[in-house]
């Protein structure tokens, strides 16, 4: 896990410049000197009580997704602490799968982010390893105690019976073993369109959806209404080749903002538009409306 712990806080550095500096009225400084209320351990456990403290740190973000990433809004040293949060407690609980939870969904929402913004990985950087200890030279045996070594088999003591090379004493010889052609791997497939074979025969929809001229265009850019093959009406990302989301008919703008912000596919597909929905999104007021 501890090359988890530096991949993350490698993401955590470059965040995008466009995201706004954090702001002392933000949720996430209380990642700063970060600590567990003392009722609430005692209530139920440390791990429990650090699960609610790191939810409560990232409410500005709109919570978790389900593809379990959160949103990143803001950049600052707060949100890089999160990296030095996570390690105090990996060392204390190595197998705990809340811990693990959130540096798995925070390297995935980190890096969502940078993608979004189309700016390269981070890569991390590979540790040399140590150098292995000198051979120790080997003690000659006593004179009394010294075996001769057995004479290797060679062309004048050993011949080929039945296809196999036998010594004279009618023991196999070993034999090198033939290495077979190392496998080529497979290209990896590069999503290069918002064509979803997963759709089938299904056809794109008429969509009805209404609203502000900026705001519902900026909504049928990201989602695309269509039938599946019983007729029912439903609703699916850009990029659900990739992330394979769809909603039912009809479904609240809000949740379907919130997913393209972290999808990595719509990134792929155009940054611009993910970029164009946080800024929307950031600007709206704080409700759900069916659409």
């Amino acid at each position: 896990m501890s090359d988890d712990i530096r991949l993350l806080r490698l993401y955590m550095k470059p965040l995008p410049k466009e995201l706004e500096q954090e702001s002392p009225r933000d949720s996430t400084r209380h990642l700063l000197g970060f600590s567990l209320d003392v009722d609430l351990v005692r209530r139920v456990s440390e791990e429990s009580a650090l699960d609610n403290e790191l939810e409560n740190a990232i409410v500005d973000f709109g919570g978790w997704e389900s593809d379990g990433t959160f949103a990143i809004t803001t950049r600052g040293p707060a949100i890089e602490n999160l990296a030095d949060v996570l390690e105090d407690y990996l060392s204390k609980y190595p197998r705990s799968v809340i811990v693990k939870k959130w540096l798995k969904g925070s390297i995935a929402s980190a890096s969502a982010m940078i993608l979004a913004y189309r700016q390269p990985l981070p890569v991390l950087p590979v540790l040399a390893a140590p150098a292995p200890p000198a051979p120790r030279s080997p003690q000659p045996l006593p004179v009394a105690n010294a075996v001769a070594a057995p004479d290797p088999p060679n062309a004048k003591n050993t011949k080929k019976i039945g296809g196999q090379q036998m010594t004279l004493t009618g023991a196999v010889a070993k034999q090198g073993k033939k290495k077979g052609p190392e496998g080529k791997k497979p290209d990896t497939k590069n999503l290069v369109d918002s064509s979803d074979p997963a759709l089938g025969e299904a056809s794109e929809d008429e969509d009805e959806r209404t609203g502000g001229r900026k705001m519902y265009s900026l909504l049928s850019q990201v989602s695309k209404p269509w039938r599946d093959a019983s007729g029912k009406k439903k609703v699916h990302c850009l990029g659900s080749a990739g992330c394979k989301t769809t909603w039912n008919w009809p479904c609240a703008k809000a949740r379907i903002f919130k997913h393209v912000m972290t999808c990595a596919y719509v990134a792929r597909l155009d940054g611009d538009l993910v970029q164009r929905v946080i800024t929307s999104s950031r600007r709206a007021t704080p409700r759900s409306l069916r659409v």
